[in-house]
């Protein structure tokens, strides 16, 4: 019985642990596509002069952000403006840097919706490296605080 009892406290920590990473590689991956979705905007709306309900459309089949740019595409379609959609689609992402996204500004011509998308690009793709390190960093932290609290459980259990 405690042989079995052992055995779901380390399984409970490898799952605390397991749950942890996953959201933080869920984090780097959105943070990645983000940055590349909006370069690619930056790119299209200059290259292909491509309108940009039209960008944002295409961006919307993205594996990570896709359902975000969908959500920005129904808004607009509801009557939202770009900004207002915008701001509300992305400010349900969970963590602190989604203020980023939401500052970002909708106004001025081609060349300074370029300049805002690409700038916006450039600062997520810095966190998304940033964050790659701390991934690893934190993933261990977790693993030790979970083997030491399921270590701690078995010890009591015995």
């Amino acid at each position: 019985m405690k042989a079995a009892g052992t055995v779901l406290v380390l399984l409970g920590g490898w799952g605390v642990w397991r749950q942890y990473t996953g959201a933080l590689r869920r984090e780097t991956a959105l943070l990645r596509d983000l940055a590349a979705a909006l370069s690619l905007l930056a790119g299209e709306i200059r290259w292909r002069r491509i309108p940009l309900p039209q960008g944002l459309g295409q961006l919307s089949g993205r594996k990570q952000a896709g359902p975000y740019f969908s959500r920005v595409c129904r808004m607009i379609e509801s009557g939202y403006t770009l900004q207002n959609a915008w701001e509300k689609a992305f400010a349900e992402i969970p963590w602190p840097w989604a203020s980023i996204l939401c500052r970002m500004e909708w106004t001025g011509d081609s060349l300074q919706l370029q300049r805002s998308l690409l700038w916006t690009a450039e600062r997520l793709g810095e966190l998304e490296k940033d964050g790659s390190g701390a991934l690893h960093r934190r993933s261990q932290l977790c693993a030790a605080a979970a083997a030491s609290a399921a270590g701690l459980l078995v010890l009591i259990l015995l």
